[in-house]
């Protein structure tokens, strides 16, 4: 009778922890790997960004097979409270830090309160709102716990990694500036 109890708890537990969704370690040193999609001219390229440091500001060393690599630094202030997520082709060579409203590839602190408070938030001028989860978004073979935010239109959505320290962008479907972007891989 104790085995049975025992192998009945076991299976509790597993169940539990099975149940749990990934969400993967973001320090220094971890690569994040992206398929960028420019829809003006349907070429998708693989972009990575390597966390280089986050402190106060985030470094980023970006590199596009074919095309080049540079160091993009998200300041303070962005990382607070930042209301722009830039996309545009990075210059090559160069180390370019961000005005202190854009971001990169992630919401600022305040966008994702306000995301988990009141349930929208406003970036590049659009308001998202939550959607709800429609399909499992998957990062190293792992669901991953992910919000789902949408433009009260639909032609703009975001699938925001649930981490308050570095609310990652998993997948951008229909940004403004003409680029769509979706997480492949992160190397923790």
């Amino acid at each position: 009778m104790r085995k049975l109890i025992a192998t009945i708890i076991c299976a509790l537990i597993a169940g539990v922890a099975s149940a749990q969704k990934y969400v993967p370690t973001i320090k220094a040193g971890s690569v994040l790997r992206y398929a960028a999609l420019s829809r003006a001219l349907g070429q998708t390229v693989p972009l990575s960004l390597s966390v280089v440091s986050i402190d106060s500001a985030i470094t980023l060393k970006w590199a596009v097979e074919e095309y080049g690599s540079g160091t993009i630094i998200i300041p303070p202030p962005a990382v607070k409270s930042g209301d722009k997520m830039i996309l545009r082709d990075p210059e090559p060579d160069a180390v370019k830090t961000l005005k202190p409203n854009q971001t990169l590839a992630m919401l600022s602190q305040s966008s994702f309160n306000s995301l988990l408070t009141n349930h929208s938030f406003v970036l590049n001028g659009q308001t998202f709102n939550v959607a709800p989860n429609a399909t499992p978004f998957l990062i190293n073979n792992k669901e991953a716990d992910v919000l789902y935010a949408v433009t009260a239109n639909g032609k703009t959505s975001l699938v925001i990694l649930n981490k308050p320290d570095f609310p990652l962008i998993c997948k951008l479907t229909g940004g403004p500036q003409g680029i769509d972007l979706t997480l492949t891989g992160v190397t923790e």
